[in-house]
């Protein structure tokens, strides 16, 4: 039973390659200066990594999450966002949907859940 501890707490999401975590999820947190944030992004993966691309539903925002391989922990993702350097640690949930928890060089604070079958 020891095992199943262990497994669930390293999660299968540090084991996954970017595919995924392809696929729409809702973003909701606050944003710097504590700016609510509740909107739709869509995670795929990067077309020449192991990185992803998040675009936002509403257009206009781009960016890039790579794994951080100097990172003490395994489950680590580090990008570039417009309010600066964004680091989200990988988590999944109880069905195995990937679930992110990010902060933002700029004082945002979000996390992002994977929503199968739902549109962006």
């Amino acid at each position: 039973m020891r095992w199943l501890f262990l497994l669930l707490m390293t999660g299968p999401a540090a084991a996954q390659d970017a595919s995924y975590f392809t696929g729409p999820y809702e973003r909701i947190g606050r944003g710097a200066g504590g700016v609510p944030i509740d909107d739709r992004v869509r995670l795929d993966p990067a077309p020449d990594s192991t990185g992803l691309i998040l675009t936002a539903c509403t257009p206009g925002e781009v960016w890039r999450l790579d794994p951080d391989p100097d990172a003490e922990v395994p489950n680590l993702l580090t990008g570039q966002a417009p309010g600066g350097q964004v680091d989200c640690q990988v988590f999944n949930d109880w069905s195995n949907y990937p679930l992110l928890a990010c902060h933002a060089e700029d004082g945002g604070r979000f996390t992002l859940w994977a929503s199968p079958g739902e549109g962006c």
